[in-house]
């Protein structure tokens, strides 16, 4: 379970499904971002870029040094 941290103390959120979760005691809400690995992400997102491939199994870009 998601836990809602606001109010200075940690519990699950009571209503919680696979599109996010909401704490009605807080008015917290937390949408889940669907994530389409049918299509690669743009390539200025490289921390997206890495994340769809470790969830899709496979090698990502290697990370950028800064150096050009």
């Amino acid at each position: 379970m998601t836990q809602c941290f606001k109010g200075g103390y940690a519990h699950d959120f009571p209503i919680e499904d696979e599109c996010g979760c909401y704490c009605e005691e807080h008015g917290v809400e937390l949408q889940r971002a669907r994530v389409d690995l049918s299509q690669p992400p743009h390539p200025l997102l490289a921390g997206a870029a890495l994340e769809a491939a470790a969830v899709a199994g496979r090698p990502g870009p290697e990370p950028s040094t800064g150096e050009r």
